[in-house]
């Protein structure tokens, strides 16, 4: 607390507030600065108050001392000392925020990280030297500032973390494809409608997920956090969508083996299974004829397609949280539900409307193909309440920290 209050009148303010205890008047290196006093070791902090005047003849290591203390009252202050004791704090890689609403507040909150200036009370100079105004004259708005940010931040990284999943749910598909010369497991289109069309509504919907029940007890994040961590992009791009990968790939061959069409026989055959052709397959249970080449190839193409879409229906759930459970959090954003019937109303009319599903290069598979987006769910759940019980066990473990978030 600073202030340009007498030191007894600062004192008083300041255990009324419950900021310090009980005063004890002791000296610091032969000269008393003001009133200290530690408390008891189950408090876990000690305070001082330290009058203005004081400031300018402490040394780099009186400083040290000082701001070592939990909680500090500066009283007789001036505009001068108030901006030193800011620069103080900055030199020893603390993040400071000021609060003021005078003129002589204006230094010290042009010059801290944050400036906080009263928006009833608070003067022009204050308001305009600072970086944000309360208009309501609270400190509890700070607070709720404070959160609003937090859940911004965490509501961007879900969002990310889902949205990059599914490029690499896509390319893999084309990888097979292209490295084996199997059958395309999705068309061009159909990775299209993923990217404009089904993914974008779960996607904005987690702008609209409440806060987690903790997300005020976590310590504030370090200045050289990133928003797309190192953990994120090995979620989003190799734990997640081999996960799915593994669901769509086993929904593709399934259909095929559904026709006895085992995979071995789909090795290299890429140049057959288009409307272009005008060849029979031969293959180790007989031959198909181009109608059946093509009716099978948009059969599983159509199964591929379904499985990632669902899959990642599912996995919106899991990435509504960071630490939490969803269980504990749980499901009260309704612009998810509506993102996830969108999802699959889509997905719905591409597979099975005559019209959309010709031009979309798919045709109705069998039924069964929708319950391996179900298997996939159940992994990336157990997977992921996993996860977050880890980071809310052990936050700082190093293996931990390679798969947080």
């Amino acid at each position: 607390m600073v202030t340009g209050d007498h030191p007894s009148t600062a004192t008083a303010i300041a255990r009324e507030i419950g900021l310090i205890g009980e005063p004890e008047e002791v000296t610091h290196r032969g000269r008393s600065l003001s009133v200290v006093r530690r408390e008891p070791a189950t408090h876990g902090a000690d305070w001082a108050t330290v009058h203005g005047k004081d400031l300018p003849s402490l040394s780099e290591d009186d400083w040290d001392d000082l701001l070592k203390k939990r909680y500090i009252v500066f009283a007789r202050t001036t505009p001068e000392q108030k901006l030193m004791i800011v620069e103080h704090c900055q030199k020893r890689g603390e993040i400071v925020t000021v609060t003021g609403d005078g003129v002589n507040d204006a230094p010290a909150l042009k010059r801290a990280d944050i400036g906080v200036a009263m928006g009833i009370t608070g003067s022009d100079v204050a308001k305009q030297a600072a970086d944000i105004v309360l208009m309501d004259d609270k400190f509890a708005s700070i607070i709720h500032g404070i959160e609003e940010g937090r859940l911004l931040f965490d509501n961007l990284r879900k969002s990310i973390a889902y949205t990059l999943t599914h490029c690499c749910a896509c390319i893999f598909p084309m990888l097979l494809n292209f490295i084996a010369g199997v059958p395309a497991p999705m068309s061009a289109l159909q990775m299209l409608s993923m990217d404009l069309g089904t993914d974008l509504p779960p996607a904005i919907s987690l702008a609209y997920e409440s806060a987690e029940s903790n997300i005020m007890k976590y310590p504030p994040r370090k200045k050289t956090s990133r928003l797309v961590s190192f953990a994120m992009l090995s979620y989003s791009y190799l734990i997640t969508p081999v996960i799915i990968c593994i669901g769509s790939f086993a929904a593709y061959f399934y259909t095929f083996f559904k026709y006895d069409i085992y995979p071995h026989d789909l090795v290299n055959t890429q140049g057959y299974w288009t409307t272009t052709n005008k060849h029979n397959l031969t293959y180790s249970g007989g031959y198909l004829t181009p109608e059946e080449q093509v009716d099978y190839a948009y059969q599983a193409a159509a199964a591929c397609y379904i499985t990632t879409v669902t899959s990642q229906a599912y996995h919106i759930w899991m990435c509504r949280t960071r630490k939490s459970s969803i269980f504990v959090h749980g499901f009260r954003n309704i612009a998810t539900f509506f993102a996830v019937i969108s999802m699959v109303i889509v997905t719905c009319l591409f597979v099975y409307v005559p019209k959309l599903r010709e031009a979309m290069g798919s045709k109705p598979p069998p039924g069964e193909v929708w319950a391996f987006s179900f298997g996939v769910a159940v992994v990336l759940l157990i997977y992921n309440e996993g996860r977050k019980f880890f980071i809310r066990r052990s936050p700082y473990n190093k293996f931990v920290r390679l798969i947080k978030w």
